[in-house]
């Protein structure tokens, strides 16, 4: 289902426009977004983040040393 990829994409980097951090802009892609299918193209069928678990079944992945910092970093003003 990477039909519904783009909106959840855009929805994040609305977000991230919104000063939220990496890691709350991709949560609220997991609790706001306009349906199942947005949530499982992103996040796999149980439509929640599993930061760094390798063996999880999300589609965006986030790792290195961005990892450590999701709830710090944001874009600059």
């Amino acid at each position: 289902m990477i039909l519904f990829s783009t909106d959840g994409v855009k929805l994040f980097w609305e977000r991230m426009g919104y000063g939220d951090s990496v890691k709350e802009a991709l949560m609220y892609t997991s609790t706001h977004a306009s349906g199942e299918e947005m949530r499982s193209t992103l996040w796999g069928p149980n439509g929640l983040p599993d930061f760094g678990d390798g063996d999880g079944d999300d589609n965006i992945f986030v790792w290195g040393y961005g990892f450590i910092n999701l709830n710090e970093i944001e874009l600059d003003p």
